[in-house]
């Protein structure tokens, strides 16, 4: 991210996330950043999405993801946050819709909306979801 240290005031450790699809594990960190002008994401990062923390509590903004082409065993449905702006719409799944879910409830005490209670979005994986590579432009 190229986040300069001096500039973070660190926060605290999340729990630990394990991927599904790869062998990785990821620990994530809470910081409150000052004073940051641009950030310069390396090959992990697919972009970088700014939320306002009082739209992330808003229940209405949660749902069910149903991913058509996901190659994971099961039914391919997992909780995410529906971001809309004008550049379009943004679904946050997987471990970063995990990583921000922890954070709000560990931070905030805030409950998502029950599985059951949220609507259906279908989506599909960016042809190179599985290789990471920036060749293929689609959103996840």
């Amino acid at each position: 991210m190229g986040l300069l240290p001096w500039n973070v005031e660190f926060l605290g450790v999340l729990p630990l996330y394990r991927l599904r699809l790869f062998d990785r594990r990821i620990l994530p960190m809470a910081g409150w950043v000052h004073r940051q002008s641009r950030f310069r994401p390396n090959w992990e990062v697919d972009r970088i999405l700014t939320l306002r923390l009082e739209d992330l509590l808003i229940p209405g903004k949660y749902g069910r993801y149903r991913i058509r082409n996901h190659p994971g065993q099961g039914e391919n449905v997992y909780p995410c946050y529906i971001h809309t702006d004008q550049q379009g719409q943004e679904i946050l799944w997987g471990a970063t819709y995990w990583i921000v879910e922890s954070f709000l409830r560990m931070v905030l005490g805030f409950e998502p909306p029950e599985p059951e209670l949220r609507p259906l979005v279908e989506g599909e994986l960016a042809e190179n979801y599985l290789t990471g590579t920036r060749e293929s432009p689609g959103r996840r």
